[in-house]
């Protein structure tokens, strides 16, 4: 989202900027547009590109805890107590559960999904 945004931008102030500058013929105004093009968009565009692909979700449970482990550059990690879940709710193979005031987005296999389901309900 963030490199659409910035290549967005890039191309709206270039336009902008070639529109102005169209009766001008001074070559630092086409310095200028390629730098602002190479100091927002291209950055955010390499980022987005480069991270595609790289996110792993995965989950392990126990009697009393459900851990979601994120595994992007580092990612994070939450063990989530099974009595602490207030609301849970299935989408896909998504796991929304709500902890008081925080929700977890736990990704489950989809062939996991009816087991996980029953368990928490069971332990709640």
């Amino acid at each position: 989202i963030c490199s659409i945004v910035g290549v967005s931008i890039s191309v709206a102030v270039t336009a902008l900027l070639y529109l102005t500058a169209s009766g001008s013929n001074d070559p630092f105004w086409i310095i200028g547009v390629f730098l602002l093009i190479g100091i927002v968009g291209l950055p955010a565009l390499a980022g987005f590109l480069g991270t595609l692909g790289d996110q792993v979700n995965r989950y392990e449970m126990d009697e009393q805890n459900i851990r979601h482990k994120n595994v992007q550059k580092g990612g994070g990690d939450a063990w989530i107590p099974l009595d602490k879940i207030r609301d849970m709710t299935v989408d896909g193979d998504a796991f929304l559960l709500k902890t008081g005031m925080t929700t977890y987005r736990v990704y489950v296999p989809t062939e996991d999904v009816p087991l996980v389901q029953r368990f928490i309900a069971e332990h709640n």
